[in-house]
């Protein structure tokens, strides 16, 4: 092993890339940035990780630009059909290790220089892969520089769990509800409070139930999922389709007052067929919402769930349901980056109209609508078809959906301490969801007998205890 460092040309052929690299690049600005200024900082191989421990991201793009047909960059050159690349060696690692932690002090301790968080920081790497390489890390003794333990038990706590991963719930003990209500005491006007989150049992349509449970607090999402039309009679009466919009119309009042101005809404709803016809009274009410409410309709989820089999007379079973998506402004906040996942086919964008299936990106350029680009794994944003069928288990509701659900659009629309507004939290479902992400649900549950289900499952899956903090505004604790 060398002391000294030597850069010597190899072919291309020849790159090893570091195979457990989970760090981000924009592999489309590095080829900009590469055939405008050159190849000139070459990567290092070392050799006890036997792969580049720096320069991965612009041995890809230098990969990607010429497979996508351009000239050799200056830096690079061409010898006996060979194009070749710069490579420094010398100064190796001790161990393997050593040589990760390097590779993420590289990149790290330049960010360090201008007081990023290491939460921010994280965002650079593929975060649970950087998380369990730091883990390792710490196991072999060869923690980074650029993380120290208290850095490591932070992004251990904060990494966001995948969307096929919900986190901790306890069962739903719906079939106990009336026990459960007894056990807790639950009655109208009564408000819960279960660690961070608050719970009333009262109407959501009351302005005096929606400001006792929000107590100041503005809410950054509403997601919810109310009585549909001529539906859960049983449990909350029925509303007939043609009075569904005056009773909804004061529900959206509540929700708007809840919100803030940067705020959203989801809307799980779908109508009833009749008579052998889907009914329109939801379609109305997306219409009305946007044309005589003022609010802005953002897009349309397909949640794809489990149907529960029937006899299939005139229609199928029923697979999906709506969740529609509206914000009070073209203001609103959110991170879609909180909810990419892993793909093994990301298209990278190697120049105009590369990636693109548009063909007015690809005027003049020859040959199909999209043109060659290089695909790798890495990170893509979800569709808005939502694929969560796992909801069968949980059908002791009438509403029942799955934790992934809710969870999805608390990632993508919230941040950590966000606040959550359910004016229809039946089970608590989206409560847990918020339990999990570290955010702040504020609920609104009608039946005495569903919050006691939902105090009952916080308290399961959390082993805390829910503290009655007031009833009908009287307070009941100092």
């Amino acid at each position: 092993m060398s002391d000294r460092l030597e850069i010597r040309y190899i072919p291309i052929t020849q790159a090893v890339l570091w195979d457990r690299n989970p760090k981000e690049h924009d592999i489309g600005k590095l080829v900009t940035s590469i055939w405008r200024h050159g190849f000139k900082d070459p990567p290092h191989y070392d050799g006890a990780l036997e792969a580049f421990d720096y320069g991965n991201g612009r041995t890809t793009a230098l990969i990607a630009g010429l497979a996508a047909g351009r000239h050799i960059p200056k830096g690079c050159f061409e010898s006996d059909g060979e194009i070749m690349m710069p490579v420094t060696f010398g100064v190796d690692a001790d161990s393997k290790a050593a040589a990760e932690a390097f590779a993420i002090d590289h990149n790290n301790l330049t960010m360090l220089g201008g007081d990023f968080m290491q939460y921010e920081i994280s965002k650079m790497w593929v975060e649970e892969e950087y998380v369990a390489m730091l883990k390792g890390l710490a196991d072999a003794d060869e923690l980074p520089v650029s993380v120290d333990g208290d850095d490591l038990d932070a992004l251990l706590r904060d990494v966001m769990v995948e969307d096929e991963t919900p986190g901790e719930d306890a069962e739903a003990k719906v079939d106990q509800a009336e026990e459960l209500r007894k056990k807790w005491q639950v009655e109208l006007g009564q408000l819960w409070e279960l660690g961070e989150h608050r719970l009333i049992c009262g109407d959501c349509t009351d302005a005096a139930v929606v400001e006792r449970v929000m107590a100041g607090d503005s809410a950054n999402l509403c997601f919810t999922s109310p009585p549909y039309s001529e539906q859960r009679k049983k449990q909350y009466g029925g509303l007939h389709e043609d009075d569904y919009w005056t009773w909804f119309d004061m529900v959206q009042d509540s929700i708007k007052g809840a919100l803030d101005v940067t705020g959203h809404f989801v809307l799980n709803i779908k109508p009833h067929t009749r008579m052998g016809q889907r009914s329109l009274y939801v379609f109305d009410l997306v219409l009305s919402m946007v044309r005589k409410r003022g609010w802005r309709f953002v897009d349309e989820f397909c949640w794809l769930r489990t149907g529960v089999p029937g006899q299939v007379i005139k229609s199928f079973k029923n697979a999906f349901e709506p969740c529609y998506w509206f914000a009070l402004s073209d203001e609103f906040l959110w991170y879609p980056r909180q909810v990419m996942h892993h793909s093994e086919s990301v298209p990278l964008p190697l120049g105009p109209g590369a990636g693109s299936n548009s063909w007015a990106d690809r005027q003049g350029q020859g040959g199909g609508a999209i043109l060659s680009n290089l695909i790798m794994p890495g990170l893509a944003y979800p569709s808005n078809v939502l694929d969560f069928k796992n909801n069968a288990e949980a059908l002791g509701h009438p509403a029942a959906f799955p934790l992934q659900l809710p969870s999805f659009f608390v990632k993508c629309m919230t941040q950590d301490g966000g606040v959550l507004f359910d004016p229809f939290v039946g089970s608590g479902t989206t409560l847990i969801a918020c339990e999990n992400l570290s955010r702040r649900c504020r609920a609104i549950e009608i039946s005495p007998a569903y919050v006691a289900v939902a105090l009952q499952r916080w308290a399961d899956t959390t082993g805390g205890t829910p503290k009655l903090i007031s009833n009908n505004g009287e307070v009941t604790r100092g």
